[in-house]
């Protein structure tokens, strides 16, 4: 059954507080680690897509301090994007202390880094508390537009799923929104993203 997740409209900053949370709550490939994590998105008509993910951890592993770099080593966690469940996708994966790796392509291996593509990269702000982190990703609907021809309005919609890893931390683990249906850990897997409608 395929998930849904409805994104509504704002004029500006979203009021995250008013916004219902996805939950990215699915264990893959025998994780037992599972901190509660969850996702909010909302979008300005024409102007941008903005996402807030917060995971309730503790002194998150944060070592890679290297834009476009192996950030999936750490805490991480990760918004990917598509127009369709085939084809070209973006993933945007954060740890905390706002080191972003940011791409586009069809497959897991052959992508490329959106600093390169000349569009807008997506501007990425962390904070950290005692028990708890979180990431507030802004996606210029420009970038959106160069990639995929695709426009924030509406009735629009998109393609996505949500994942918390760490591949090398103390507990090593794969959440995601979805469920991803695959032998060993990949989430690069656009068959598997959920719907966001855009309200």
């Amino acid at each position: 059954m395929e998930k849904k997740y409805s994104v509504v409209r704002t004029q500006g900053e979203p009021d995250w507080a008013s916004i219902p949370a996805g939950q990215v709550a699915c264990p893959c490939w025998g994780t037992t680690y599972t901190p509660e994590t969850t996702f909010q998105c909302a979008y300005q008509p024409g102007k941008a897509l903005y996402i807030r993910m917060e995971c309730r951890e503790a002194e998150p592993l944060a070592r890679c301090r290297e834009q476009d770099g192996r950030v999936w080593f750490d805490s991480c966690l990760e918004a990917f994007l598509a127009p369709a469940r085939q084809g070209s996708y973006m993933n945007l994966e954060c740890n905390s202390i706002g080191t972003l790796l940011c791409s586009a392509g069809s497959e897991r291996y052959i992508r490329q880094n959106l600093a390169e593509s000349g569009l807008p990269r997506p501007v990425l702000r962390c904070r950290v508390d005692s028990d708890r982190w979180e990431i507030r990703l802004e996606i210029a609907a420009e970038t959106l537009r160069g990639l995929w021809g695709l426009e924030l309005v509406p009735g629009g919609r998109l393609y996505a799923n949500f994942y918390k890893c760490g591949d090398e931390t103390p507990q090593p683990h794969f959440l995601s929104w979805c469920p991803v249906d695959l032998p060993e850990p990949n989430f690069h897997a656009p068959q598997f993203f959920g719907a966001l409608e855009l309200l």
